[in-house]
């Protein structure tokens, strides 16, 4: 089958291709091949062509879709991230698993050249990941500490993207190892193309840049949540702790917990999707969920609160795990976009340079 769509805007074509998705394919090993045959150059992604090597496909109907050139590679990724951010999956979704490579391209991980003797930083590092990972359990068959552990030291010594180790990102690489099967190269390659990707930008050495993080977090409050913001102002509250705990993990410390959460995959996909704007409705969806007992609370109850829903799987959240939907209830938030968090950084910047300046000038006038 081909589809032709040469005579439709760029949005046109992305709203009928969906659609024609959705509706003319009946699994989604279907829409898998439709975008793996799809006529657009998706870049030369050998993670994605090894994935694909890991289950036949040859049972499967082939529907090509033939688009003109004008409809290049950024279309298809936009495709790519509506369905991610739309769809439901299942927890071995070879689908969803294309879909996450195929939405962050992979950058090669090389060791620094120029350190041939490890420094004290490096050995401390190597530490803190093998303590790190002692503590770091999992039942499901996949899991392997000794090569997560692995990974992860190798994304510490890279000379690319100035990336450092921290606390909590072991639960980040367990979970992708389990999604992709155990697989080292896959892991480590999507692992590490995420974190330069976004992390680096917030996640620095001493997480200083983090703060950025929080003041967009602390806009999308006062915007969607202004009595919860009220509060928190009145009272003092600081959940600085409580955000970096959630930004630096995305939650995947839940499967410290509970093994294959339904909520945490769905989170996932949205950052994946829409990155930190995708982790920002999801923040906002939970506070929002349950705003009107945090108002009640007094402020040591409400850390507490809110720095245990990731152990109890957010079961204090949304009550029915076994048919909730976070991706459809996160449409009310889709304003929170690229645009809105690209402005509140540059706001944050100007915030920044008029403190800089202020006491810059009262310095002078002192002297």
């Amino acid at each position: 089958t081909v589809i032709r769509t040469e005579k439709l805007t760029k949005s046109q074509k992305i709203d009928f291709v969906i659609g024609h998705l959705i509706g003319y394919l009946n699994h989604e090993s279907e829409i898998l091949k439709a975008l793996i045959l799809t006529s657009v150059s998706i870049g030369n992604n050998k993670m994605t062509d090894k994935l694909m090597n890991l289950q036949t496909m040859e049972n499967v109907p082939s529907i090509k879709l033939s688009i003109d050139d004008d409809f290049a590679s950024n279309e298809l990724l936009s495709i790519s991230r509506v369905i991610l951010r739309e769809f439901i999956f299942d927890s071995s979704s070879l689908l969803r698993k294309f879909l996450l490579l195929l939405l962050t391209p992979v950058i090669v991980l090389k060791k620094s050249e120029t350190c041939k003797v490890e420094s004290v930083k490096d050995i401390e590092s190597k530490s803190i990941i093998s303590l790190d990972m002692r503590r770091t359990t999992s039942g499901d068959i996949n899991f392997d500490s000794l090569k997560i552990e692995q990974i992860l030291q190798n994304i510490s010594l890279t000379s690319e993207g100035n990336f450092q180790y921290y606390q909590g990102l072991n639960y980040i690489a367990s979970y992708f190892f389990i999604l992709f099967e155990g697989d080292s190269e896959i892991t480590q390659s999507f692992l590490y193309s995420l974190l330069v990707r976004q992390f680096t930008p917030y996640v620095d050495t001493h997480f200083q840049n983090l703060s950025k993080l929080f003041f967009v977090l602390k806009a999308v409050i006062k915007r969607h949540l202004p009595r919860f913001h009220l509060k928190m102002i009145k009272e003092g509250i600081d959940l600085g702790i409580i955000f970096a705990s959630w930004c630096l993990t995305l939650f995947t410390q839940v499967e410290q917990y509970f093994e294959n959460s339904r909520i945490l995959d769905q989170i996932i996909d949205l950052f994946v999707a829409d990155n930190w704007a995708g982790f920002f409705r999801v923040i906002i969806l939970i506070l929002g969920s349950c705003e009107e007992q945090l108002l009640l609370m007094s402020t040591e109850d409400l850390l507490l609160f809110l720095s245990e829903i990731a152990k109890t799987n957010f079961k204090e959240i949304f009550k029915d795990h076994s048919k909730i939907n976070i991706k459809t209830m996160m449409l009310r938030y889709m304003d929170i976009d690229s645009d809105f968090v690209e402005q509140e950084i540059n706001e944050y910047h100007q915030v920044i340079k008029n403190t800089e300046d202020f006491w810059s000038g009262l310095k002078e006038k002192l002297q």
